[in-house]
């Protein structure tokens, strides 16, 4: 019993250090304005009150986002309406008891198909509306008494003015005006609002598919109805990113990736699209990007310029742009529209322009990359990277892409595909775009795989210094090729795209500095650059410091295999008292040895102490001492429980089959 009793106590200590995952289902609700919304009992009929919704507009029309009013004000109705009257994407917002009432004339614009935080508070005396926690207007309402409610439903996305297209999120109601520091608090955690006199409250994790509600987890029973809406999944964004890095391969013959029709990729007043893409041996038509109907980035025969091609409610489909000449270098295409002009961009500079209007043609096919349509048009090159934003971005945004394009403007971005998000077990190219800056889930607007070529690649950190400060110099000022197999390929410092695991010559060189070539193993975390500065007119010498980076940031000019480069990073990272991120190369570049190794070090350290003391309690404390230590010196807590934890555990397993034997024997 004894024994029985410590095997169970050791599965308790190991179960915390093991991984469990949790299943969770989330989803939006997609409305398609002609019949579609979610009804629920009346409790919104008096003051003071907030609604807070988080919704994104499809399309604009005539209708109503929220709705209680019995009938039009007019004619002696009474509730509460957000709802765009004027088919202008700008909605009203108003109150009223039957006899009096109080409007705040288009004050929220949502005519931008953008996702907004949209939260409109009640006093007595003042109505208060903000978008995206900026308060936006405000209008008097002291004569619209605080019994105003009438004896009809709530509704979303449906009302007396009509129905309306778009994609709603989450719904708060509170029996209170919520604070300024309240609705900044929503607007920077959506998914965890104050609860004090919240009475309903639909998240994406509360859609009953099964029977057609939207749940209330205010406890409170409000559930709503869903008549028509349908269910968009959601996931969160973590689950859409890998370890390893993938590129596109397209053959120029067959093969593409495809993602299904979705509102946010076209029917839009302003939008970005990117790629970033090298061109492979194939010259003739063909195309990187193609929603046919709506965009394209495409290829002329004979010509290695790449085209734009759009289609707006002013201009004709295949309205053409030009952009510049692809080569085998890796290039950042983007295009921008603002609703009044087209522009190309080739990496952070401007390549041409043109005028256009309108809105984007909208149509239902499917998004192709890497083809016009299925093999039809088949591009011959690589695509690592694919984004669409449904607003024009800056010049400085651009920019920010370029030098950092794991951090990527968020607002509006609606599709983001990165080397890091392939799932090769599926054959999908998984959408990293959050639903809105401040929730950690994405709609599956996923890329689905055939025939093209998941290229397994190596992208570490490039940091290029200047020698003499050890200034980090910008990206945008940095060139970077590499020479591999006689072919010489510029790459994208910021995302330095690299064959897997072999080595390759890299020079790197930046404006006013000297240029360095270096022979690096592409399987490293990091490489680091120190560039001399090239001297002024007026300087006759430049003087060099030593440079004070630590040996796991000094620049790799010696050829290692994997394992020994491994074992050279994690101890440099030690040494430099780098303990935690050590640990973490020791953990993840080797997995199996690494596994072992420690595994092996706490069960012979456990056994010693048992050997010497002959005291089932001393390995226990020895166990204690270990998770205590390995977290004093910064390994990760799940790190720091499984090894000794695992050991201690295979020790009484021992210790108890041991016991067993001898008292057999003696039997």
């Amino acid at each position: 019993m004894r024994r029985l009793l410590v095997l169970l106590i050791l599965f308790m200590l190991l179960a915390p250090a093991l991984p469990v995952k949790a299943e969770s289902a989330y989803y939006a609700l997609s409305f398609d304005g002609e019949d579609d919304y979610v009804s629920l009992n009346n409790i919104l009929t008096s003051k003071p009150f907030s609604v807070v919704m988080l919704v994104k507009l499809n399309a604009i029309q005539k209708g109503n986002v929220f709705e209680t009013r019995d009938n039009f004000y007019g004619y002696g109705g009474k509730g509460f309406v957000i709802g765009d009257g004027g088919a202008d994407g700008k909605y009203d917002v108003a109150i009223g008891n039957g006899t009096d009432y109080a409007v705040a004339t288009n004050v929220l614009d949502l005519s931008d198909l953008q996702t907004h935080l949209v939260v409109v508070t009640a006093t007595s005396t003042t109505m208060s509306i903000y978008k995206d926690a900026a308060l936006v207007g405000s209008v008097d309402v002291s004569t619209v008494s605080d019994d105003f409610g009438g004896d009809v439903d709530i509704e979303i996305m449906h009302g007396l003015a009509g129905y309306t297209p778009g994609k709603v999120y989450l719904v708060l109601i509170y029996n209170r005006a919520l604070s300024d520091d309240e609705i900044q608090a929503i607007y920077n955690d959506p998914l965890h609002p104050p609860t004090d006199g919240l009475v309903l409250w639909y998240a994406p994790d509360s859609v009953d598919t099964a029977n057609g509600l939207w749940t209330d987890k205010s406890g409170n029973g409000n559930d709503g109805t869903i008549y028509g809406a349908s269910y968009v999944p959601l996931r969160p964004v973590s689950e859409g990113q890998f370890d390893d890095d993938y590129v596109q391969r397209f053959n120029g013959a067959s093969g593409y990736l495809t993602v299904a029709d979705s509102p946010g990729l076209d029917n839009l007043t302003q939008a970005t699209w990117g790629i970033l893409v090298k061109k492979g041996t194939t010259n003739d038509i063909m195309a990187e990007l193609s929603k046919q109907g709506s965009y394209r980035f495409i290829h002329g025969r004979g010509d290695d310029t790449v085209w734009f091609q759009i289609g707006t409610t002013d201009y004709a489909w295949a309205t053409t742009l030009a952009g510049p000449k692809l080569t085998s270098n890796w290039t950042l295409l983007v295009v921008t529209y603002d609703g009044s002009t087209l522009k190309f961009y080739e990496n952070t500079q401007l390549y041409s322009q043109r005028t256009m209007t309108g809105t984007i043609l909208d149509t239902t096919n499917p998004l192709y990359i890497g083809a016009d349509s299925a093999n039809y048009r088949v591009f011959n090159g690589s695509i690592a990277l694919v984004f669409i934003y449904t607003r024009a971005l800056s010049d400085d945004e651009i920019k920010q892409i370029y030098e950092n394009p794991n951090n990527p403007p968020l607002d509006g971005l609606v599709l983001w595909y990165s080397p890091y998000t392939y799932d090769p077990s599926t054959g999908k190219w998984l959408n990293r775009a959050p639903i809105f800056p401040t929730i950690p889930l994405v709609e599956e607007l996923d890329g689905t795989n055939y025939g093209a070529t998941a290229e397994r690649v190596s992208i570490p950190k490039l940091y290029v210094y200047d020698a003499n400060s050890s200034a980090l110099i910008p990206y945008s000022n940095v060139s970077l090729t590499m020479l591999f197999n006689n072919t010489t390929t510029s790459l994208i410092p910021s995302l330095p795209i690299l064959p897997y695991n072999t080595t390759v010559t890299l020079n790197v060189s930046a404006v006013n500095y000297e240029s360095r070539t270096i022979s690096t193993w592409t399987g490293v975390d990091l490489i680091s650059v120190y560039l001399e500065r090239i001297p002024t007119e007026n300087e006759t010498s430049v003087t060099i410091a030593k440079p004070t980076e630590p040996i796991s940031t000094m620049p790799i000019d010696e050829n290692f295999n994997d394992f020994g480069l491994w074992g050279a990073k994690a101890g440099a990272k030690f040494m430099a008292g780098r303990w935690s991120e050590a640990f973490t190369d020791f953990w993840n570049l080797n997995p199996m040895f690494s596994l072992i190794l420690p595994l092996l070090f706490s069960f012979g350290l456990i056994l010693t102490s048992y050997l010497i003391s002959h005291n089932t309690l001393v390995p226990i404390g020895v166990t204690a001492v270990m998770v205590t230590f390995f977290g004093l010196i910064g390994v990760p807590l799940y790190m720091s429980l499984l090894s000794p934890l695992a050991g201690l555990f295979i020790f009484f397993i021992v210790w108890i089959l041991w016991d067993f034997y001898k008292r057999f024997e003696k039997s």
